[in-house]
């Protein structure tokens, strides 16, 4: 179950209800923060057990990037560029010209409107999919082909919490997010993946390899990529 609750000390939290969560988790996240929580806790003691992480929720809501779409919001990435524009007509269309997306927008639509909101940010996460799916698998087929790696599967996902996984059955997972980094930091995690197909843990042999691929600069790109967040 998912629910939101205002808090005059928080602003609005999004509160998800997990099966497996056995604990109380809070994440920032683009709308605000992100709470899970297990299943069946009562409103009453989750205020109870929020107010004691009150140094942790004001840091996390003091840093978390609130996500607006309005005119003056754009995405400039190396595959990926999106503009918004107000249009004549009632309804609400992506145009695609390559990596370059316009995002037409209803004649004097409401852009404080939470549902207006919701239904950019949609649209914005699915061109980003799109966009994704032709740029990724091919570059992660380069990098393989070129340093001798194979792989069974490759997927794009719409994951904040990480940039990329590999599974042991040699599928790899990629963050549609990943086309907002400089191309450079784009290989650093596809080859990242590459190397879990011949090493699953973060071990010495597999920072040897990786370092190996990327000419010696594999921890300084680990510290470069920790500026950036999943969508």
């Amino acid at each position: 179950m998912k629910y939101e609750l205002q808090t005059t000390e928080w602003g609005r939290l999004y509160v998800v209800e997990n099966t497996r969560a056995k604990r109380i988790v809070v994440r920032s996240c683009a709308e605000g923060l992100k709470v899970t929580v297990p299943c069946g806790i009562q409103q009453k003691e989750l205020l109870q057990t929020l107010q004691k992480m009150e140094a942790q929720l004001t840091k996390l809501r003091d840093r978390s990037p609130i996500l607006h779409i309005d005119l003056s919001y754009q995405i400039q990435a190396p595959f990926f560029q999106l503009t918004v524009k107000e249009g004549v007509g009632s309804s609400f269309f992506l145009q695609q010209d390559g990596a370059k997306h316009l995002l037409v927008c209803p004649a004097q639509v409401d852009f404080s409107a939470a549902t207006v909101q919701e239904r950019l940010k949609r649209a914005v996460v699915e061109a980003m999919r799109v966009q994704a799916k032709l740029v990724l698998p091919t570059r992660l087929y380069q990098l393989a082909e070129k340093n001798g790696f194979t792989y069974q599967a490759v997927s794009i996902n719409s994951s904040r919490g990480r940039w990329g996984s590999c599974t042991a059955a040699k599928k790899i997972n990629l963050s549609l997010s990943l086309l907002l980094l400089p191309t450079h930091l784009i290989d650093y995690v596809l080859l990242h993946e590459l190397v879990h197909l011949k090493e699953m843990n973060h071990g010495t042999r597999f920072w040897a390899l990786l370092d190996q691929l990327t000419d010696g600069q594999s921890h300084r790109l680990r510290t470069e990529l920790k500026q950036y967040h999943p969508l």
